[in-house]
């Protein structure tokens, strides 16, 4: 016997946009590095030269940007994987809990390039398992 279903409720809009929120912002993540460059580079040159050290290079900015698309590149489809056989509601939490952390540590630390690497294969995993998340009816 099965137990009777309850009609869906309105709290499926609002999961609904946090997924939409969610692809806002990782989509903002991947597309503002390229604008933000000079930016980001005269801030921590500004702290660096304060502290007599060599200001970072191009070179360098180019290096945390790769990193940061390798790792999105490479982890993409076995994070779409993890959600297809862990599911995709608490496979999601995780990944946002990770990417969330690793955003926030790469601020503290200001070591930029094991933190984008980490960025990315955070923000990789959140479109996957977003769309497996929509697909399955975790929304209903």
């Amino acid at each position: 016997m099965t137990a009777p279903s309850l009609p869906p409720t309105r709290v499926r809009f609002f999961i609904l946009g946090l997924l939409c929120l969610l692809a806002m912002i990782t989509y903002m993540d991947r597309a503002a590095n390229g604008s933000a460059k000079k930016a980001i580079m005269a801030d921590l040159n500004a702290d660096r030269i304060t502290a007599g050290e060599k200001p970072f290079l191009e070179e360098d900015f180019f290096i945390v940007i790769m990193a940061f698309q390798l790792a999105y590149a490479i982890f993409e489809i076995p994070s779409g994987w993890l959600g297809d056989t862990k599911g995709p509601r608490s496979t999601l939490l995780r990944v946002v809990l990770w990417w969330s952390v690793f955003v926030a540590l790469t601020g503290f630390t200001g070591t930029t390039l094991p933190g984008g690497f980490y960025v990315g294969f955070g923000g990789a995993r959140c479109h996957p398992i977003s769309l497996r998340c929509r697909r399955s009816g975790c929304l209903s």
